[in-house]
């Protein structure tokens, strides 16, 4: 008991109401853009994986001689670095793995290679061991609608931001 003779007041029902109320505004107005920076962080991360795959199968096909591809799988939402034969060891004897490596992506994640001529798909991006890469371009896209193109540079084996 307090001093007053009464005992310590507790919240009232209006005021639990109104607390309730401004905690649900203040999502509201956060809920939409915490979203988008997440469908954002989304596309970076596939962006950042894709070109840390291509930077990998470069340096693989210059050290190896081989040539190394990076695909898409659409149905697995993952991106695969590939080589087309077994890996050399530095004895130069075969071993068991064909360097595939797999990076896993959100399935709200589509990405598409696409030649420069028609912009018709073509399945995979090709490394060669003279450190160039397929023409193409590339388009990374969020379902939300967001979308990213790239375009590979031929001579210098990388891939650049177009918008």
């Amino acid at each position: 008991m307090s001093k007053t003779g009464r005992s310590p007041r507790a919240f009232t029902l209006l005021e639990l109401a109104i607390t309730l109320t401004i905690i649900v505004v203040l999502v509201a107005i956060c809920l939409p853009g915490i979203t988008q920076w997440i469908r954002r962080n989304e596309l970076s991360r596939a962006e950042t994986e894709l070109m840390e795959l291509v930077s990998d199968a470069k340096r693989m096909a210059l050290r190896s001689g081989q040539e190394f591809q990076v695909r898409f799988d659409s149905s697995s939402y993952r991106l695969i670095l590939a080589s087309k034969a077994p890996l050399l060891s530095r004895t130069e004897r075969a071993q068991d793995s064909f360097g595939t490596k797999f990076v896993a992506l959100s399935k709200d994640i589509q990405i598409q290679f696409l030649s420069i001529q028609n912009q018709t798909p073509i399945p995979d991006l090709i490394l060669t061991p003279q450190g160039t890469i397929s023409s193409g371009n590339i388009r990374i896209s969020h379902k939300s609608g967001m979308v990213r193109l790239w375009r590979t540079n031929r001579l210098t084996g990388t891939i650049q931001v177009v918008k």
